[in-house]
């Protein structure tokens, strides 16, 4: 009798026993195929992120295209057609960077390159930083509808390009298609504008006298 009380032990131990190890065989299973939901999560998300870092590559380089052509373009119609602007995109502790070119051709032929931000003269820093102003409007997409101010946008330029500086703005500005504000000290620049407005300071009154100029 103590033998076969012993063995229904034993018995409902091996069923206990076997229970768990369903249990556990089936969690097994479950931790199995969340693995492998896990891995191919995994795959997706490198194959997302390589295609979002090549789409993101494309962007910048057609961006950089856009805005090397737009540059170049800016320059010629300033300082003559022998003046040309690239970029360099980089890398820098994750962030995306983006560094101007001036090339130009001296009179032997020979390519002289340099940065504008380094003491370049003519204002050429001038010029492309105004160029790369319209070209991030234009690339903003047609839903940007602010206009633009530009307050003495071309002061170093060269006093001898203002006819230059004028019809390069008044190109810009009416392939923007955007009302444009422009404050100039330069009467030549100034007639870009479809308005113009002499602004001067009555020293007497400590005001200003708004007068239109007819073109």
């Amino acid at each position: 009798m103590e033998l076969f009380d012993r063995i229904q032990s034993l018995e409902k131990q091996v069923h206990l026993l076997e229970g768990k190890r369903q249990t556990l065989r089936k969690q097994e299973e479950q931790q199995e195929k969340q693995m492998i939901q896990i891995d191919e999560n995994i795959e997706h998300i490198a194959l997302k992120k390589m295609l979002l870092e090549e789409a993101s590559e494309e962007a910048r380089e057609s961006g950089k295209n856009v805005l090397s052509e737009t540059c170049t373009n800016a320059v010629q119609i300033i300082q003559g057609p022998k003046t040309r602007v690239d970029m360099e995109l980089a890398n820098k502790s994750g962030q995306a960077t983006a560094t101007l070119f001036v090339e130009n051709e001296d009179q032997d032929g020979n390519l002289i390159t340099t940065i504008p931000t380094e003491g370049e003269g003519g204002g050429i820093a001038d010029i492309v930083s105004l160029a790369t102003f319209f070209s991030l409007g234009m690339l903003a997409g047609s839903q940007n509808k602010a206009p633009y101010f530009l307050d003495e946008p071309t002061k170093y330029v060269s006093k001898g390009k203002s006819d230059n500086v004028a019809k390069f703005l008044t190109e810009m500005m009416a392939f923007s298609g955007k009302q444009t504000l422009l404050v100039t000290h330069d009467a030549v620049v100034a007639q870009a504008g479809d308005k113009v407005f002499e602004v001067q300071l009555d020293a007497d009154t400590h005001t200003s006298l708004v007068t239109e100029v007819t073109n």
